[in-house]
């Protein structure tokens, strides 16, 4: 981004002939566009200028504005150039305006992209800062910002639309309608819920239907069970997963032995106990 300060005295570079004509004096600006449409360049010291339309910029760097020719720049003397010299429209001190009609300032600055020159911001004697889609629009006369501020058309509808809602609360047919509406949706609400709690209690049905899981039958011979209960074990004992431990010392209950057939650990425990 540039603005109209720091672009200025920026010097301009022809690309074809290696020459620097001059820098940049001043911009104008194109309201209905409300972009750049030109810089003004300062020729020499006598005061000559030459003026390089926007789209001719090969483009704005942060040192040169290049160009690719001479023939880039309107011609002197021109009659079209003199114009946007002495009538073009150069922004900067131009009035300001709220959309309701109220005086905001005159502009100090403006700041613009390189690209295509669009404006992107106005900066006001005041320091207020307005941005690209808060402008209403330019003209030679004033421009007009949208600062935030509500038109009197917009107070009206305000106004409307508090009448309308306090006739809905003192009409009791209207009254009625939105107690339907609340008791139609309430309704929904509750059938929602009753059809998750009827899939719930089919889910626990069926859990409750599927048979339970026997501990024993884990262990094929009751014997082995009853061989163990009560046994110590003589080294620490761990299932090739993991999940199952015991170690030296424990002196094996039924549960102890039941976790262990669960995690394939009977023969570790078998191998491992005192006879």
């Amino acid at each position: 981004m540039e603005t109209n300060e720091t672009i200025l005295t920026r010097d301009v570079v022809i690309i074809e002939s290696q020459k620097v004509p001059g820098s940049v004096k001043s911009l104008r600006v194109d309201c209905d566009k409300v972009a750049v449409s030109h810089f003004i360049v300062n020729k020499d010291s006598a005061g000559a200028v030459l003026v390089l339309p926007f789209e001719k910029a090969l483009s704005v760097g942060d040192a040169f504005v290049t160009v690719q020719k001479r023939d880039d720049f309107l011609p002197s003397n021109d009659a079209y150039s003199n114009k946007v010299i002495q009538d073009g429209y150069k922004l900067v001190k131009e009035e300001v305006f709220s959309k309701t009609g109220n005086k905001l300032g005159a502009v100090k600055s403006f700041e613009f992209e390189t690209i295509y020159g669009r404006i992107t911001s106005l900066t006001l004697e005041d320091g207020t800062c307005y941005s690209s889609d808060a402008i209403v629009f330019f003209s030679t006369d004033f421009i007009f910002v949208d600062d935030g501020a509500l038109t009197s058309a917009e107070l009206r509808l305000v106004e409307e639309a508090k009448d309308e809602v306090v006739e809905e609360v003192e009409d009791p047919t209207v009254s009625v309608t939105l107690v339907d509406e609340v008791a139609e949706e309430a309704a929904e609400v509750v059938a929602e819920v009753a059809e998750e709690v009827e899939v719930a209690l089919e889910a626990a049905v069926e859990v409750a239907a599927e048979p339970e899981d026997d501990d024993d039958a884990t262990i094929s011979d009751e014997e082995i069970l009853q061989f163990l209960i009560g046994t110590t074990l003589q080294a620490d004992v761990e299932s090739e997963d993991g999940l199952f431990k015991a170690v030296k010392g424990s002196v094996l209950t039924r549960q102890t032995i039941l976790e262990a057939a669960k995690h394939d650990a009977i023969l570790l425990l078998t191998i491992n106990v005192e006879v």
